[in-house]
């Protein structure tokens, strides 16, 4: 059984483990007596350690328990961090656009008809990286300048580019002819001779994704010439542009 001076130094030992970084050992050359009594002094402060559960403070101010030794945990350090959505690039509180799905389309080729779905899942998810692989190469989304990349910088300003798609694909389509054979076109009102073929359906259709002052435009213009998706007859998805 061990004396009383053993458990004190044991003590002792143990506290300046816990603590060594800020309770310095007896000197050398200190008397017996004054050894004595620093072991008294750790002996105390040890028990106190133990009683009352110290050590998180010493954990706080940097000092490390003893490895292994399970009669003095620490409480673990609580943290913070934040969670940016940078997900497509799109603003965290921005919704995917909230409007009907496209039905389908009769008398589409198997490939357009499999492009326009492909389309319309993406637009209807917010997924613009999809968009932007399933577009052809060259793609066109603007006679000045920009390719796909123009479907990220419009999701990025909140012109809602992925609303826009939905609600063309869900409108009548003609076909154009193009250099590698027929394109399907959207809307059909592209292919009119004059803005006054358009059905009041289609206005209001078209109204959807065009002011009134751009309406009037294509009404004194005799033309439309606003938002029109291009898919050629292979299921190349060639533009998605507005403008003459």
């Amino acid at each position: 059984m061990k004396s009383v001076e053993q458990r004190l130094q044991q003590a002792a030992e143990e506290t300046r483990q816990v603590a060594g970084a800020h309770w310095p050992r007896p000197l050398e050359s200190e008397t017996p007596e004054r050894r004595q009594g620093w072991l008294v002094f750790a002996a105390a402060f040890a028990l106190v350690v133990v009683t009352f559960g110290l050590v998180p403070w010493l954990a706080g101010i940097g000092v490390e328990p003893p490895v292994g030794d399970s009669t003095l945990p620490v409480e673990p350090v609580a943290t913070s961090s934040t969670v940016t959505d940078t997900t497509l690039g799109t603003a965290p509180e921005r919704s995917c656009p909230d409007v009907p799905l496209p039905g389908q389309i009769e008398g589409l080729p198997a490939a357009v008809a499999e492009k326009r779905d492909a389309i319309i899942a993406a637009a209807a998810s917010c997924d613009i990286e999809t968009l932007q692989r399933l577009a052809a190469d060259p793609f066109t989304t603007s006679y000045g300048w920009g390719g796909s990349e123009n479907l990220v910088i419009w999701n990025d300003k909140g012109l809602e580019p992925t609303k826009t798609l939905l609600l063309l694909l869900d409108m009548r389509y003609a076909t154009v002819e193009g250099e590698n054979g027929s394109i399907y076109v959207w809307p059909a009102a592209l292919t009119y001779e004059s803005w006054n073929e358009t059905t009041e359906k289609e206005r209001n259709e078209l109204a959807q994704i065009h002011s009134e002052g751009e309406l009037d435009l294509f009404a004194h213009g005799e033309a439309y010439l606003g938002w029109r998706v291009g898919i050629d007859e292979d299921g190349n998805w060639l533009y998605f542009v507005a403008g003459d």
